[in-house]
């Protein structure tokens, strides 16, 4: 495949919003069909303050790495409880129930990307 048929770059402001409604904002950056990428795909993240995600899952083959860039927060990973902040990359592995709560007074921004690509069936709340 030629870089003339794909779309190398993505930018934030033509993504689309997802309002997960617990003051969480998802912008879904790399489309694997208008990229040509076929192995994982990232989205841009924003947690309100006192906020977070829901507990959720992804099942076997889905992992996940989380790329903090702004922000303070609780990263709940399996049993344990973990101090993040920006700079922190937190790896997820399959079936691992995680949470990401924002702990400052700013808003918590994050890149995550998800190998293989994010689709909706992938995610499987836990609370």
């Amino acid at each position: 495949m030629s870089i003339a048929s794909s779309q190398p770059i993505s930018s934030l402001k033509d993504a689309f919003h997802i309002d997960a409604g617990t003051g969480e904002h998802i912008y879904p950056m790399t489309d694997p069909e208008k990229s040509g990428l076929k192995r994982f795909s990232d989205a841009y993240f924003e947690i309100e303050p006192q906020k977070s995600t829901t507990l959720h899952h992804h099942p076997e083959p889905y992992e996940e790495l989380y790329h903090i860039i702004e922000g303070v927060g609780k990263m709940i990973l399996g049993g344990s409880t973990y101090a993040v902040k920006a700079g922190d990359v937190i790896a997820i592995k399959p079936d691992i129930k995680h949470k990401l709560i924002n702990i400052g007074e700013g808003t918590l921004k994050a890149i995550v990307i998800c190998s293989p690509p994010w689709n909706p069936d992938c995610v499987i709340a836990d609370e």
